[in-house]
Order: structure tokens, then C-alpha cells, then sequence
């Protein structure tokens, strides 16, 4: 760990990390003790303290200790696209609609477009309305 502080750029060649992939950095008791994102040319820290603030849905921010959701909205604050992928319940939609109203509220978007895939694929939840 001391090597890889010492010189993280040289790290981030080394393990052919994407730009804007995050890198979780464990301990030797498996405790993560730092979120790192590749910028390309270096790491950048990951911050824990997003909140996205709207009238319509209040202070949105990540779940406190949900790793994922902190990479979601830091994803959100620094990237033009970002996809999120997880299971029902996880705070994707949550998030996403946070930070999308703030934005739409402080007049940086005009608009914002929700559209959902309702082809079923394998091991899905079934979506839309049930008849019967």
C-alpha cells in the first residue's frame, strides 16, 4: 500500500484501469480504506459528502457506508454519461432523480427524459402493470 501511494500513477498504468474506474483499496484485514477514480493521468479522491438538494425531493444524498452509491454519485458529478446497474431497491432511480432535479431546478437542464426497458430478460422482475 505504501508503494502504491508513493506512486500512484504508475499504478493506474500498471493495472490497465479505465478511465473514470474506481479503485478500491483494501487492507490486509479486508477493511476498504480508500476509493480512488482514474482519471486518465492520475487518481482522484472520491467524495463521500455529495448531497443533491431540490425542492421537489429535498437533500438526496448516498446511503452513509454504501461504497456504490457514493461511485454513482460521484459518476453523476463528473462524467456526461453514466450507467447504473444494480438490483430493485438499490438507490439507482433515487439518485439519479436527486441530482437530475437539482440540476433542473438551478436551470443547468432544461428537461429531464425517463425511459425504462420493458423487454424482460432473463431472471427480471416483471415490470408494468399486471392485468387481472
Amino acid at each position: 500500500m505504501a508503494d502504491f501511494y508513493s506512486n500512484p500513477e504508475e499504478y493506474g498504468e500498471k493495472l490497465q484501469i479505465l478511465i473514470n474506474q474506481y479503485l478500491n483499496i483494501y487492507n490486509t484485514d479486508g477493511d476498504r480504506v480508500d476509493t480512488l477514480c482514474w482519471t486518465g493521468e492520475n487518481f482522484r479522491q472520491l467524495s463521500y459528502n455529495r448531497v443533491f438538494s431540490s425542492k421537489q425531493l429535498g437533500e438526496i444524498k448516498p446511503f452513509k457506508g454504501d461504497i456504490y452509491q457514493a461511485m454513482v454519485a460521484d459518476s453523476l458529478t463528473h462524467n456526461k454519461i453514466t450507467i447504473i446497474k444494480g438490483s430493485a431497491g438499490t438507490g439507482k432511480s433515487h439518485l439519479a432523480l436527486g441530482y437530475l432535479f437539482s440540476l433542473l431546478e438551478r436551470g443547468k437542464i432544461n428537461q429531464i427524459v425517463i425511459f425504462c426497458n420493458t423487454v424482460a430478460t432473463r431472471n427480471s422482475a416483471k415490470l408494468g402493470l399486471k392485468n387481472g
